[in-house]
């Protein structure tokens, strides 16, 4: 079954040879795909290098895309597995635990918003950086990225009963975390 959506058409555009299509693709998706990345990550240099890498193995794709899903959800599995992927060498090196906040991402909030949102950004951030990955990435994808649970689910490679359960246990691990922060 082939979707027919705007991604699609400009997707098969830069699979007939139209380079235009591939860069509109990325215009549209390269901001919320590195933000999501660097969800999981919490580096916005690793994020936006594993950007790069998704949209190339995007193009480099060809007919393994066969529009089963949106382009969305295939691309942000790329760039879920990339981010996986970049984890788990993460932790192989000494003295990285894949857990650890740059502190560079810690201030990717906006100097035009006011203090006292960054101040409940930054510990919204911290207090998902200690949260399991699969617990982040599914909060990331249904609350920052606004996907619905069939879609999230087929980014991270479950299904809605299981997405569901993740949503659910990671709203109460932040919660006790944010708890455990700040008891008052």
């Amino acid at each position: 079954m082939q979707r027919h959506d705007a991604d699609w058409e400009l997707y098969n555009r830069f699979q007939q040879g139209d380079e235009a299509g591939l860069a509109a693709l990325i215009s549209l998706h390269r901001e919320n795909l590195t933000s999501f990345i660097q969800g999981v990550l919490h580096s916005a240099d690793e994020a936006e290098e594993l950007m790069i890498e998704a949209f190339a193995q995007l193009a480099a794709s060809g007919p393994r895309f066969q529009g089963r899903s949106t382009l969305k959800t295939y691309l942000y599995r790329i760039g879920y597995n990339l981010a996986l992927k970049q984890l788990r060498q993460r932790r192989r090196e000494p003295g990285m635990s894949g857990r650890e906040i740059p502190e560079a991402s810690l201030q990717a909030v906006s100097a035009e918003t006011e203090f006292l949102r960054q101040a409940e950004s930054r510990r919204l951030m911290e207090g998902m950086a200690g949260l399991p990955v699969d617990y982040r990435t599914a909060l990331n994808l249904v609350y920052f990225e606004g996907m619905g649970q069939k879609e999230a689910a087929a980014v991270m490679g479950k299904t809605p009963a299981q997405l569901n359960h993740l949503v659910q246990r990671g709203r109460e691990a932040l919660k006790q975390a944010l708890e455990k922060e700040d008891p008052a």
